[in-house]
């Protein structure tokens, strides 16, 4: 598909990762939750607000919808007995269209991030098929599959980083 484009692959290279992070709709959907991005130099913060305990949320709440330059993955978990994260989801076109992540070390019946249970006991597990229970930190990774349409596109921007890198 990269190929078909008339962008140069700095151009492809350049489009940003966007994040949506939201919080389910049904009562006890709510609670603490520390969500960690890296962006290629490790896992920084940015829920937390400075608080060891996590940020509250809201039911049905945005979480996060935030575009980062870089992205290698993402690190979740509820410090406290209550939340449920509905969808953790990536945009690469501009927030036209959105894929959910791959939990790497998630439970449960799927690995796909839409939707997932993030839950600091372990209450919230049959609520959806993706788990990240207990407090654990659960690890989100981009998946090439499910970004099929910009899969080449990615491919190209690896080879041209490579290439111009040196």
């Amino acid at each position: 598909m990269c190929k078909e484009s008339n962008d140069p692959p700095e151009t492809l290279c350049n489009r940003p990762y966007c994040v949506l992070i939201t919080t389910g709709s049904n009562k006890g959907d709510s609670g603490r939750l520390n969500v960690f991005i890296d962006k290629g130099h490790g896992y920084v913060p940015v829920t937390m607000a400075g608080k060891s305990h996590g940020q509250y949320y809201a039911e049905s709440e945005i979480v996060l919808d935030q575009c980062f330059p870089s992205l290698v993955g993402i690190q979740i978990n509820d410090p406290s007995n209550n939340n449920r994260i509905r969808d953790v989801l990536l945009s690469t076109d501009g927030k036209n269209s959105y894929v959910p992540f791959l939990c790497d070390d998630c439970n449960g019946e799927t690995s796909l991030t839409n939707p997932i249970a993030v839950d600091g006991n372990d209450d919230g597990g049959s609520q959806y098929a993706a788990n990240c229970l207990n407090g654990a930190s659960c690890t989100l990774l981009v998946s090439l599959q499910l970004l099929q349409p910009a899969k080449a596109c990615f491919i190209d921007c690896v080879y041209y980083a490579c290439i111009f890198a040196v």
